[in-house]
C-alpha cells in the first residue's frame, strides 16, 4: 500500500477500535455463548436418550445428549443417552461452568461394557461473533470473531457466511415502504403454495407458530416476524427490487432472487448485515465500514488518512418509517 520505501523505524497505525467497547463486546459474546451452552447443548444428538439406562450401547462417534451428575476437579461424571460416562477436562475453556444438572452433548470415544461405562468427550460448543459500528461514520468500534482466537483464527464476523433468517425481513419491508406501502397497510396471512421447478415439488411455507393470522398490518407482521405475510409482501414488491435495495444498503454477497429470500435463505456475513442496519439507523446514508483511521511514519509524517465514503442508499422518509417499525419489534414483538 505504501510502496517499497524503507520503514524499518516502524509505522504508527491508528485504528477505530475502542478498547473499552472491545472488552465489553468480548465479555458479552462469551457470556452469551455460555448461556446457550447451558440452555441448549450444542447440536442434535445422533443416539437415542434413555433416562432409565436401557438404551443400546452406542458405537464410538455417536453423539448423546445428557446431563452432568457431578464434578470432581477436572473429571466430569454424567448420564448420557441413559449410560453413565465420564471424561477429563484437559482444558476447561468454554466448559468451566460445568456442574451437576448442566445439559451437555458428548461424543462417544469408547464403551466398557463390562464396567457398563462410556468414555466420552464434550462436543465443540457454540460459536458466535459481534460487530459494533458507528453508524454515522462506518468506524468499527468493536469486533469479536469467535470464542477464542488462540484456538481458532477464523473471523466469523467477516469470514463466516451464514443464512440471516428473519433478520433479513426488515429489508423486505423497507423495499415495500419505498414502493409506496404504509406501515398500517393490510396484508393477508393465509396459506399459500408455490411450484418449485428445481425440486419439482410444491413449496408451502408456514409460520413459526404453525397457524395463520388473517388480515394483519405490515407493522404487526414485522413485529411478530410472520413468515407467510412477509412472503406475500415480497411477491407484491418484487424480488429484484429487494435485491437492488440490500446491495445499496451494504450487503454485497449475492442474494438469490427467490421468494424464500423473505426467510433469509441467502448467505451473508455479519459485517454486511450490521452495515445494512446501520444505514437504516443513519437516516438512509450508507457509510462504508473501516478499521484503519490513519497511518504515520515513526517521525510523524502522514502516509494515509481515511476519507469519508458516504452514499445515499435510502430516502430519509423510508429510513425514518423503517426505524419506527423496528422500534415496534423491540417494544411489542
Amino acid at each position: 500500500m505504501f510502496g517499497n520505501r524503507d520503514y524499518r523505524k516502524g509505522l504508527r497505525v491508528y485504528t477505530t477500535l475502542d478498547l473499552g467497547l472491545q472488552r465489553r463486546a468480548r465479555d458479552a459474546v462469551i457470556k452469551g455463548l455460555e448461556a446457550v451452552d447451558r440452555r441448549r447443548g450444542f447440536r442434535k444428538p445422533t443416539g437415542a436418550a434413555s433416562p432409565k439406562g436401557k438404551a443400546p450401547w452406542p458405537a464410538p462417534g455417536a453423539r448423546l445428549m445428557g446431563r452432568v451428575t457431578r464434578r470432581d476437579g477436572k473429571r466430569i461424571f454424567g448420564l448420557f443417552g441413559g449410560h453413565p460416562a465420564s471424561f477429563v477436562l484437559v482444558d476447561a475453556g468454554p466448559w468451566k461452568h460445568l456442574s451437576a444438572g448442566i445439559p451437555l452433548l458428548v461424543e462417544v470415544e469408547s464403551a466398557d461394557i463390562a464396567a457398563r461405562r462410556l468414555t466420552v468427550k464434550p462436543v465443540a460448543p457454540a460459536e458466535g461473533s459481534l460487530i459494533a459500528l458507528d453508524n454515522r461514520t462506518g468506524a468499527i468500534l468493536a469486533m469479536v470473531g469467535g470464542r477464542d482466537f488462540e484456538k481458532s483464527q477464523f473471523n466469523r464476523a467477516i469470514q463466516a457466511l451464514r443464512q440471516p433468517g428473519s433478520s433479513f425481513k426488515p429489508f423486505i419491508y423497507a423495499a415495500a415502504l419505498k414502493k409506496g406501502f404504509k406501515p398500517n397497510d393490510i396484508i393477508v396471512d393465509a396459506p399459500v403454495s408455490y411450484w418449485d421447478p428445481s425440486s419439482k415439488k410444491m413449496w408451502k411455507p408456514t409460520n413459526y407458530e404453525k397457524r395463520f393470522f388473517g388480515r394483519v398490518t405490515l407493522q404487526r407482521s414485522l413485529e411478530h416476524s410472520i413468515n407467510v405475510a412477509t412472503i406475500r409482501l415480497l411477491e407484491k414488491v418484487g424480488t429484484r427490487r429487494v435485491s437492488g435495495l440490500v446491495k445499496r444498503l451494504g450487503i454485497l454477497s449475492p442474494i438469490e432472487p427467490y421468494l424464500s429470500m423473505a426467510l433469509g435463505t441467502s448467505v451473508v456475513n455479519l459485517l454486511e448485515m450490521t452495515s445494512a442496519y446501520a444505514t437504516i439507523a443513519n437516516g438512509g446514508l450508507r457509510t462504508v465500514p473501516y478499521t484503519i483511521q490513519r497511518v504515520e511514519t515513526a517521525d510523524g509524517r502522514n502516509l494515509f488518512e481515511r476519507e469519508a465514503r458516504i452514499t445515499r442508499a435510502l430516502d430519509p422518509e423510508t429510513a425514518y418509517l423503517m426505524a419506527h417499525m423496528l422500534r415496534g419489534v423491540v417494544e411489542r414483538g
